[in-house]
């Protein structure tokens, strides 16, 4: 696959997440988290980073829409707050919500 142009399947997705995370910065809603937007400052209003209430098992989720071969995926973490994406599981669900 040396030679396959990669582009983010997710960018601009439906998201959800267990909760939203509202405070002194703003909301900060899953949908931030595949916006386009390489911003990492969490305090940033506009363009800042998803967050979730404090979880004993916080997660976040995009639907592709279509069934689609994932080959890669990059996550990024706050630029700010260095610890706060820790052991993190990524699970690939297909359309019947069965993990492959």
């Amino acid at each position: 696959m040396s030679d396959a142009v990669l582009r983010n399947v997710a960018l601009n997705k439906p998201t959800s997440q267990i909760s939203t995370l509202t405070d002194g910065h703003g909301r900060h809603p899953s949908s931030l988290a595949n916006d386009g937007s390489r911003q990492t400052d969490y305090t940033d209003r506009i363009h800042g980073c998803a967050a979730s209430n404090p979880a004993t098992n916080p997660w976040w989720a995009v639907d592709l829409g279509v069934q689609t071969l994932v080959v890669q995926v990059n996550l990024a973490n706050r630029g700010d707050a260095l610890g706060k994406l820790q052991r993190a599981t990524i699970n690939i669900i297909d359309l019947g919500f069965f993990m492959i």
